[in-house]
This record gives structure tokens, C-alpha cells and sequence, in this order.
């Protein structure tokens, strides 16, 4: 059995994600205090470093995490981003917003 860090919400929402150069569509499978997990057919690399704004919709609440990402694994189907950079509001944003949605 896999032990997680961080309780995961699975989301399955299509979603634009926001960068400084541009957007990328994608459908956004799950988020964590810890990262993301975006299904896409972009390419991108290990190791590549992102700004980003993830706009994410469960329970009709609508919220934007802004944040810096790396991508950490690289599948068929989608990337995995590791959270690099978090501040303290959208930590807390994050945070009340997976609490909620799993209870």
C-alpha cells in the first residue's frame, strides 16, 4: 500500500493552466498540499520550473492557487508538478479548500 505525505483531492476538471509565457489546457486530475497532477499532452521536461495559476472548482467553490511549480514525472497521459513555492495565503487557501471538499 502507497503512503502519501498529503490527502489528495481528485478533481477530474478541465483547466487552463496560466504561465508568464502563454497557457496550457489540460485536465486537472488531482492536487495535494504537495502538487498537482495535470493531464496534458504538453511536452515539457524534469526539472522544468513553472509560475502558475491553477483555477480549481469542487463542491461549487471556485478558487485560484497562484504558485511556482516543478514538473517531477512525466507520463503518457500528464504531468506530475511538485509545489516549489507556495506563500503563506495560498497555502492556507489550499489547505481549508482540500479540508473542505473531503469532508
Amino acid at each position: 500500500m502507497e503512503k502519501r505525505f498529503f490527502r489528495r483531492l481528485n478533481i477530474e476538471d478541465g483547466t487552463t493552466i496560466m504561465t508568464k509565457d502563454g497557457f496550457f489546457a489540460g485536465m486537472l486530475d488531482n492536487i495535494c498540499m504537495g502538487g498537482l497532477f495535470l493531464r496534458t499532452n504538453k511536452n515539457m521536461e524534469v526539472g522544468s520550473s513553472l509560475e502558475v495559476d491553477v483555477p480549481i472548482t469542487a463542491n461549487s467553490t471556485n478558487i485560484i492557487i497562484a504558485a511556482s511549480v516543478v514538473a517531477v514525472r512525466i507520463e503518457d497521459n500528464g504531468i506530475a508538478f511538485q509545489f516549489d513555492n507556495l506563500d503563506h495565503r495560498n497555502f492556507w487557501t489550499l489547505l481549508s479548500f482540500i479540508n473542505q471538499a473531503n469532508a
